[in-house]
């Protein structure tokens, strides 16, 4: 699956904020409604022993049982990036500690995340703060959130000295209701039409991943495992996994 270039909010230049080798992937999800973000997110955070920062929105909708309005659609972008930047955080402290233990210093537990096991260089991000803007576009005719999103974006990536990679999940998965989560097959096409003109500004192109969800596993797997190739990262277990692509 294929993204088209943007039409418009190209400010920045692509791939800007990752010009430099990075020490960290944000592994971020675009898609629509029933796209199956979260679970794939899930299963490539459990394959990969990776942190996984979970929706800011689906905690609003429970904790308030409503949708969000056109005033709460920017804290909940912010929300989203900080919850980004304290999966971060973590994951550097991880880091840390794996070199501490290395070395021959005990390491402890840090941050809610067993040391063992866990993937410091790699963050997953459920959904990218990017979908915060494509939502208040959808639903408000706001284009307003694009810019301070990628402002965000720029920032996490510059100081946590990260690479973004974007995973787009294909409408192709049987639509299933989830209460006021979920519109209808209808408004899932629109966000999916509006993804393909607006993806993530200043960053490097989305990859698709369709199919059932050991399809889009493997393909997850491979994007994922073809950027850290390139980018010299390496991961601390499950490395024939993105060789291979499988679960």
């Amino acid at each position: 699956m294929k993204l088209n270039k943007p039409e418009a909010l190209t400010s920045g230049p692509v791939n800007g904020p990752e010009a430099l080798p990075p020490q960290l992937l944000i592994v971020a999800f675009l898609g629509g409604e029933c796209t199956g973000k979260t679970t794939l997110a899930m299963q490539l955070a459990r394959a990969l022993g990776a942190p996984y920062v979970p929706e800011a929105l689906r905690d609003f909708v429970d904790l308030h049982g409503r949708c969000p309005t056109r005033e709460e659609q920017q804290p909940l972008l912010m929300e989203q990036c900080r919850r980004i930047q304290e999966a971060i955080s973590d994951a550097v402290r991880i880091g840390l500690q794996s070199g501490q233990a290395e070395a021959g210093h005990a390491p402890a537990a840090c941050g809610g995340f067993p040391r063992s096991g866990i993937t410091p260089s790699l963050v997953l991000c459920d959904p990218s703060p990017w979908m915060t803007a494509i939502y208040s576009l959808q639903y408000f005719a706001d284009h307003t959130l694009f810019a301070p999103a990628a402002r965000a974006m720029r920032e996490l990536a510059r100081s946590a000295h990260a690479h973004w990679v974007h995973l787009h999940c294909a409408g192709d998965l049987p639509w299933e209701a989830d209460g006021l989560q979920r519109d209808g097959p209808a408004q899932r096409a629109a966000t999916a039409s509006l993804l393909v003109r607006y993806p993530p500004a200043g960053f490097a192109p989305p990859a698709g991943v369709a199919g059932d969800m050991r399809e889009r596993l493997a393909m997850a797997l491979c994007a994922v495992g073809e950027v850290m190739t390139v980018s010299g990262l390496s991961l601390s277990r499950n490395r024939h996994m993105l060789r291979s692509g499988l679960s």
